[in-house]
């Protein structure tokens, strides 16, 4: 790549229609371009050998707000699509200027790019994140949620949900799951609530142990020997029993403090939504006791 200065009328240059940034602030546009009637353009636009906007859109729109001619900008010849893709990346990303959707779509896209571009050095998650200068669990992360349910896209596109909420309802390798809680946390933030990504990890887990109880065979019971059965039936006991006890010590400390110290709003929402779970999850394991029980007696 080759990097030159220019000068050029502002009406010359070109949009980038596949540029990852989609929205952007009018007032923030209308202070920078104040910010360049009086101090000019510190940071000058790139663009290629045919004036489109590499980097430096929004400094485009706000140097033809401010009504300004001419500028200088530097010219990026003989790009790479990679190249071009990952400058526009990198500083919107690192600016926080990307809406989590448009971060995700854009990496997903430069991974595409990177991936051609490297067929014969057998391309890696860490080498791409190196080369774009983003940690590679969270470059992972953003990959794999390609493969997210409609509803979770949605809801990080709607801003319902943010990168660090999406990456953990993943966690959950379920699409049902996926939808279910995407689903409860839009209900609960039309009451005021948003939980915490840790507070989601916490719904994730819940589902899953869920789910565990949910999809055990009720037909093992028939077999001859109750013996396989029982292995898969004792390690969810373990589970919730472990779970319950700790829920449970939380509980009995709270009302043992509650009336010496004022607990935050954050704190007592995160106990709300422990109450939930663990509500939910004993609720699952009766009706599953139930069934168990009606299977025996039936024998």
């Amino acid at each position: 790549m080759k990097i030159k200065t220019k000068t050029i009328a502002v009406e010359d240059i070109k949009l980038d229609k596949e540029q990852p940034r989609k929205e952007f602030d009018e007032e923030k546009i209308k202070l920078l371009a104040q910010s360049i009637e009086k101090q000019g353009l510190i940071n000058p636009i790139e663009v290629d050998e045919h004036n489109k906007v590499v980097t430096g859109e929004m400094r485009f729109r706000a140097l033809k707000k401010a009504g300004i001619k001419k500028t200088e900008v530097k010219e990026l010849s003989e790009m790479t699509d990679f190249q071009r893709s990952a400058r526009q990346l990198i500083e919107n990303f690192h600016r926080q200027d990307l809406k989590a959707s448009e971060c995700v779509d854009t990496i997903q896209k430069l991974w595409k790019v990177y991936t051609e571009e490297n067929k014969s050095k057998g391309p890696t998650i860490d080498a791409f994140a190196n080369e774009i200068g983003i940690g590679k669990n969270y470059c992972g992360d953003l990959l794999d949620l390609k493969d997210a349910t409609p509803e979770l896209k949605k809801a990080l596109k709607d801003e319902t949900l943010n990168v660090s909420q999406a990456v953990e309802i993943r966690a959950s390798k379920s699409p049902e799951v996926e939808k279910e809680i995407v689903s409860e946390i839009t209900k609960d933030q039309k009451s005021g609530f948003n939980p915490t990504h840790r507070m989601v990890r916490d719904i994730v887990k819940s589902k899953n142990l869920q789910s565990e109880i949910k999809n055990i065979d009720m037909k093992e019971l028939n077999k001859p020997k109750l013996s396989d059965f029982l292995p898969q039936f004792q390690k969810v006991v373990d589970k919730i029993e472990f779970e319950v006890g700790i829920a449970n010590t939380a509980l009995q400390a709270y009302s043992v403090f509650r009336k010496k110290f004022d607990f935050s709003k954050g704190d007592l929402m995160r106990l709300r939504v422990a109450c939930k779970i663990l509500r939910k999850t004993i609720n699952t394991f009766a009706g599953t006791l139930d069934k168990i029980e009606g299977e025996i007696e039936d024998e």
